[in-house]
């Protein structure tokens, strides 16, 4: 799981100003984590522990796919599949439920 010590309130404005600004970010897929390439900014929010879900829900509300992909050692796999295996039970399950609320095709 991703830590950002400095996320607070005042970083939660700057992303949502971000987004107002410039709606294009969030399709974004050139980031890279571990193992992982075509991270996007839905991944990270959802891999950091301190963005708490009424974050996740914005950029899902703004237009994130809840059905996007990365790679993982050079396979796809879809975000979801990737929180559900490497977060806690509990955080996988109330982002499940604003995935599925956003559009969630399937968990494959």
């Amino acid at each position: 799981m991703l830590h950002s010590a400095n996320y607070n309130l005042e970083t939660e404005y700057d992303v949502k100003d971000i987004l107002r600004l410039l709606p294009k970010t969030l399709e974004y897929r050139s980031g890279k984590a571990r193992f992982r390439d075509n991270v996007t900014p839905l991944w990270i929010a959802c891999h950091n522990d301190k963005i708490g879900l009424p974050t996740i829900e914005f950029l899902l509300k703004s237009g994130a796919n809840p059905n996007s992909t990365i790679y993982v050692i050079q396979r796809t796999t879809k975000v979801i599949q990737d929180v559900k295996n490497n977060l806690s039970n509990e955080r996988y399950e109330a982002i499940l439920a604003l995935f599925q609320k956003y559009g969630l095709e399937s968990i494959d």
